[in-house]
């Protein structure tokens, strides 16, 4: 702990909020008894965004950890610099960080940026590709950390979320790698955005809806072999006096099975209509 309050100490932030952020994210991590991984961006003296990786060490490392932090380190971007803050863009989420405590008529601004959490929602996507990727990575021998993969809190939506993501992986790297979901809105309107990273909040912060749970009493109630990934109908199952857990949960995943079906309509319009549009050049550019 020492010696990484010393390496934060010699980074040359732009800003004091930046720094004392830095020294403030450290404690917490150490605190932590479920943290493994975190990343925090800051502003170097040049205007340059810079990032500190927290990750446990080697021995207690997972090769999916470092693969979900280094997904969030190349996903980072900056999207404006303004005189009493900076918004950066992480993933899906946009964000703004305060430079000082004394904000001047930008503070509405600040505020306004914030307004949209995606955290969750985001969490659960870069965990899934993550595993994904290190999947690929074990197939081909290689390994990053030492400690063996361990379920993550964000692995509790995927039976909510693996559909969607699983389907259309192509959809959310490149939304990741090129822009926020508010520039892919051709794609999923304003209202399945906040859906989506609605229901998210619900699993993971809100404790709304315990997945494992309201699978449990489903496959209980109609039978083990009922696929709960499978598109359940909330008025025919009436009758199986569902506790407000289980219906939270079909809710949610009839309601992402809608978006998701959406989503896979206009991204196949989409390959459709450039198809068309690049014929003569002999390739898909999708």
């Amino acid at each position: 702990y020492t010696s990484a309050l010393e390496q934060i100490a010699a980074l040359q932030f732009a800003y004091r909020n930046d720094r004392e952020g830095a020294t403030t994210f450290l404690t917490e991590f150490v605190n932590s008894n479920d943290t493994i991984g975190q990343v925090f961006s800051y502003l170097d003296k040049d205007g340059q965004l810079k990032f500190i990786c927290f990750c446990t060490d080697y021995l207690t490392l997972s090769t999916s950890t470092i693969i979900h932090e280094i997904m969030h380190i190349v996903d980072y971007k900056m999207v404006r610099n303004c005189r009493d803050f900076y918004i950066v863009k992480s993933g899906l989420d946009l964000s703004a960080q305060l430079k000082d405590d004394d904000v001047t008529e930008e503070k509405h601004l600040f505020y306004q940026c914030n307004v949209m959490d995606y955290t969750s929602l985001d969490e659960v996507i870069t965990d899934y590709l993550s595993l994904h990727i290190t999947k690929l990575l074990q197939q081909d021998g290689l390994s990053i950390g030492c400690a063996k993969d361990i379920k993550s809190s964000y692995q509790n939506a995927f039976p909510l979320y693996q559909n969607i993501i699983e389907e259309n992986k192509n959809f959310w790297l490149s939304v990741r790698a090129n822009g926020c979901l508010y520039s892919h809105q051709s794609f999923l309107e304003l209202n399945s955005i906040s859906k989506l990273a609605t229901i998210a909040r619900e699993v993971l912060d809100d404790n709304k809806i315990d997945v494992a749970c309201a699978i449990a009493e489903i496959q209980q109630k109609l039978g083990e072999g009922f696929d709960v990934t499978s598109k359940i109908n909330l008025e025919g199952l009436k009758k199986y006096n569902f506790s407000e857990n289980a219906i939270n949960y079909i809710k949610s995943y009839t309601a992402i099975c809608e978006i998701n079906n959406n989503l896979k309509k206009r991204i196949k319009a989409r390959k459709a209509s450039r198809k068309q549009t690049y014929r003569g050049y002999g390739r898909d550019i999708m």
